[in-house]
């Protein structure tokens, strides 16, 4: 019987948050409302589907090139495992001065801005590859929400949506440690 009411709540949160309610901090609604949650298409969403068919992937892609495209950033690490030209091409239309590297290719001492993981353990393993003033990490959360949510405390100053079947993390040394359920 207290199921009912949880999930009910659970999708009442995600719904006002998911229109910006409640976010506080400027950054924070501006990727919720013009980033995560946009509806408008973009303007390279064309081309990439005439290049690339759409599939249960293109939502995922979409978030990922709208990502790109708002934080552009200079250097990409992405997981082997989800490694592929239409991901790297959703991403460089986003922004095309970034650089990408596999997880297989990574080089020590560089500093990556963006980081994209099917795993929320990956996360921990390349932490230290991450740039200490801005780092952004968007994992697949599939049957990995006890290690999302150890994750979620473990570091300090991470502006975290959690948007159900895909996590961000954003680090902002600037901003205090935040969830948003969208």
């Amino acid at each position: 019987m207290r199921l009912l009411p949880t999930i009910f709540t659970d999708r009442l949160t995600r719904f006002f948050t998911r229109r910006g309610y409640g976010v506080q901090s400027p950054f924070a609604y501006h990727m919720v409302r013009d980033v995560i949650v946009e509806k408008t298409p973009y303007f390279a969403y064309e081309n990439l589907e005439k290049l690339y068919s759409r599939d249960a992937q293109t939502s995922m892609l979409r978030l990922l090139f709208r990502l790109s495209n708002a934080l552009q950033p200079s250097r990409c690490l992405v997981s082997e495992h989800i490694w592929s030209e239409r991901l790297q091409a959703y991403l460089s239309a986003g922004c095309h001065k970034t650089l990408f590297t596999s997880t297989t290719q990574i080089e020590p001492k560089t500093k990556y801005d963006f980081f994209v993981s099917e795993s929320v353990h990956a996360v921990k393993d390349f932490w230290p590859y991450m740039s200490e003033t801005a780092g952004t990490f968007i994992v697949a959360l599939q049957g990995q929400k006890e290690a999302w949510n150890a994750l979620c405390e473990s570091e300090p100053h991470l502006l975290i949506f959690d948007l159900k079947k895909y996590g961000l993390i954003l680090r902002k040394p600037t901003m205090a440690s935040t969830i948003y359920y969208l």
